[in-house]
């Protein structure tokens, strides 16, 4: 796991609790307050407090941003695959709502994430600099759809 010094140690945690102890680091219980709060809620914000105090403003924007992010793309993914029957999908979703959907994000992984999925297959191996590069091409088109 990143950041842990001594994986043994990990793989020896006899509990969750001693697990935690070895990675919770400020931006990693954040992120873990975050998913089980969906994002709101006081010790959501206090996880904030604290992460605004280890890493600043910027960083600690950065990485809630990221945690909205990856949250947003959960729901839009979990709700797609419960439109289409992978998944069991919320009572409480319109028809208005399934189809706005299925014709805006839908689109997405039609016309976007699919193509690229299948292009780069049969890319060769890169230097790092170019994977970087094509990397924040890929957010920046993935930015562009939460709106």
């Amino acid at each position: 796991m990143a950041g842990v010094q001594d994986a043994q140690k990990l793989d020896a945690a006899a509990s969750l609790k001693e697990a935690r102890a070895l990675v919770d680091i400020p931006a990693v219980s954040y992120g873990r307050i975050f998913a089980e709060n969906y994002g709101e809620g006081p010790a959501v914000a206090e996880a904030w407090e604290e992460m605004l105090q280890c890493y600043g403003e910027g960083q600690a924007t950065s990485l809630r941003a990221m945690c909205w992010f990856l949250h947003w793309g959960a729901y839009v993914g979990n709700t797609l695959n419960g439109i289409v029957g992978r998944k069991p999908l919320a009572s409480s979703a319109t028809l208005l709502f399934k189809a706005f959907m299925s014709i805006y994000y839908g689109s997405l992984y039609i016309f976007v994430v699919t193509p690229v999925g299948y292009l780069i297959r049969f890319l060769p191996l890169v230097p790092a600099w170019f994977s970087t590069v094509f990397n924040l091409v890929l957010i920046s088109v993935a930015s562009i759809w939460i709106v």
